[in-house]
């Protein structure tokens, strides 16, 4: 299931009587409700345009809207936002399902939710159903890698930019990929790029990285143990109203992950075994098998020791969060110079 349906009928100007929009993407579900607005009544103040919100939306008005014939338009347009069957009174979800079987062919009448119907279960699942009877159920998912990269590269271009590779390859990789959040960065970085072209450069300058990629980042940093580093990505994060234990997590994922690389034998069998048990990509278990080789297996026993020891403070209520992972970070250092 996936958005094509709407896309058909924005070309061939026939519309379906009945719209289900649902998925993560809210730049997508925004896009071609407004394309369908577009070709069906126009501007927002049209009479012949109707919005309605809420757990339990007035379904006589609704009813109403969807009954009456257009005033300024071929056709009448009527939405019903961020209505979740599962959520409302049952009587709302009785009428609703009257209303739908009984949308006229002068009447599209659309379905916006955030979430995604059920699997076969619950009152969602029986609205997806119902309007796929009637209508068209449209999947709004997070693009793919490929579909992004040239959606940024128009986005660019429309702002009068030629972006190179790796710069739309920078923004995809250290960016919350969401699309709303992609078109703000790209507003962004055009703003400060001087020059008709945008360079990795000009990302890494202005572009605000997504949580996972700075802890990924924090990651990165630890298995080079550069604490300094770990210290000021551990600021921006909390800046960010990280949860602290996501980011004592990532630092003990990552001792853990290197402790068992450098257990692991010498073999490139037992390594690629290895890699694979933990899930790891192969240039990340590399870099990590690398950096182990300036580590002693003492400092690694002692540096598992000290995270066991952070993990208990932070879950004290007295702790003061940050402190303790300064803490750590400054014994890790320790640790360091004691033991390689």
């Amino acid at each position: 299931m996936s958005y094509d349906a709407i896309k058909k009928d924005l070309k061939s100007g026939e519309f379906a009587r009945v719209y289900l929009f649902y998925g993560e993407e809210e730049y997508l579900k925004r896009s071609y409700g407004k394309q369908l607005r577009d070709r069906t009544v126009g501007e927002t103040d049209s009479l012949d345009y109707h919005v309605f919100t809420g757990k339990n939306p007035d379904v006589a008005a609704i009813y109403d809207a969807v009954a009456s014939y257009p005033v300024m338009s071929d056709k009448k347009l009527v939405v019903v936002e961020d209505y979740n069957p599962d959520e409302g009174k049952e009587e709302t979800w009785k009428d609703i399902q009257a209303v739908i079987p009984d949308v006229p062919e002068d009447t599209v009448l659309v379905f916006t939710l955030q979430g995604e119907p059920g699997a076969g279960k619950g009152r969602m699942a029986a609205l997806a159903k119902l309007v796929s009877k009637h209508g068209a159920v449209c999947l709004f998912k997070a693009a793919e890698k490929d579909d992004l990269t040239a959606w940024a590269r128009r986005h660019f271009a429309a702002l009068g930019r030629t972006a190179d590779p790796a710069a739309v390859s920078r923004l995809l990789s250290v960016c919350d990929n969401a699309m709303d959040n992609l078109y703000n960065e790209i507003q962004k970085i055009c703003a400060y790029a001087e020059g008709p072209k945008v360079r990795a450069e000009d990302v890494d300058a202005v572009a605000t990285p997504s949580l996972d990629a700075k802890l990924y980042s924090l990651s990165d940093k630890l298995a080079s143990r550069d604490y300094d580093g770990c210290l000021t990505l551990t600021d921006e994060l909390l800046g960010q109203k990280a949860e602290v234990m996501a980011i004592a997590s990532t630092l003990y994922r990552t001792v853990i992950q290197l402790h068992r690389i450098k257990l692991c034998g010498p073999s490139a069998q037992e390594r690629n075994a290895l890699c694979k048990t933990m899930g790891m990509r192969d240039f990340v278990f590399n870099k990590y098998a690398h950096a182990t080789e300036r580590m002693t297996k003492a400092f690694l026993r002692r540096a598992l020791s000290a995270c066991l020891d952070a993990d208990d403070a932070l879950k004290s209520s007295r702790a003061d969060k940050r402190i303790v992972l300064e803490c750590l970070y400054g014994r890790l250092l320790g640790l360091e110079r004691k033991y390689g």
